[in-house]
């Protein structure tokens, strides 16, 4: 076993290390209680070809995170990350940062609210319009973007809506089309989620990235009203890749992926 890790939250400890015993280097994890009782052992986190391994953790939003250098398809490395749970349950994991050249030495810091902030060494061609070969720091914060257009409810959409598809008898109507996967290129500026509300109950709209990073959350009010809303997120402030979005309003819970492709 290799480079282990661990991070203390919630009455629980994570610990992630890599193991070689399956010819690379992959990525296993550990939660033990306040107590030290080893509640889940041996938890799978990647297992790909090629190594896994300088793994960071961090705590946020009742999830462990954890990135690592990834050899899979860059033999220079690449940086990926999981999200488990607190009962063991790998929820999440893909790729953070990739390309063509080295992405090393990863390493998360918490913030404020659900802030995280990543620093890694990247190998860069140039700096400043001068040529060069060598390993940079590079840093990436991950937080609540300003991905949602200052309108809540948009006036301007000219869709005609057929009325005849609306139950009124339902406190929330979800619009067919406006709740389901969603494939975006760079002619699509905006994800527009419609429902119709026959009385004023709060809404909540979360998006996570694919580490189970909260990026984007709604929780309003008074911008609710009887009748037609909407919600419109700017896909051009996301990066491309998938996201997974979560709408609850009320009784009804809806959850999604979001494909972006500039």
């Amino acid at each position: 076993e290799y480079d282990a890790k661990s991070k203390y939250a919630n009455n629980r400890l994570m610990l992630v290390w890599a193991d070689g015993q399956e010819g690379y280097k992959n990525l296993y994890g550990a939660i033990y209680d306040s107590l030290g009782n080893v509640l889940m052992d041996s938890i799978v986190i990647s297992d790909a070809s090629g190594d896994q391994k300088n793994a960071t953790i961090e705590y946020n939003d009742d999830r462990f995170i954890t990135m690592w250098e990834d050899y899979r398809d860059n033999s220079k490395g690449d940086i990926y990350g999981a999200t488990v749970g607190i009962d063991g349950i790998v929820l999440d994991s893909g790729a953070i940062i990739t390309g063509d050249s080295a992405h090393i030495s990863p390493n998360l810091e918490k913030g404020p609210g659900n802030q995280l902030f990543l620093t890694y060494s990247g190998w860069t061609d140039s700096i400043n319009g001068n040529a060069v070969n060598k390993l940079r720091i590079w840093g990436a914060l991950d937080s609540f973007l300003n991905v949602i257009d200052t309108t809540v409810n948009d006036t301007t959409d000219t869709t005609v809506i057929d009325t005849t598809e609306i139950d009124t008898t339902r406190t929330v109507y979800l619009m067919s089309g406006s709740f389901s996967d969603y494939v975006f290129t760079s002619c699509n500026n905006s994800i527009i989620f419609k429902y119709y509300l026959s009385s004023k109950i709060n809404v909540h709209l979360n998006i996570f990235n694919i580490a189970g990073i909260q990026i984007f959350g709604y929780d309003n009010y008074s911008d609710q009203n009887i009748g037609f809303n909407q919600i419109s997120v700017k896909s051009s402030k996301l990066s491309n890749g998938i996201y997974f979005y979560q709408f609850r309003a009320g009784t009804i819970s809806k959850r999604g992926k979001i494909i972006i492709l500039h």
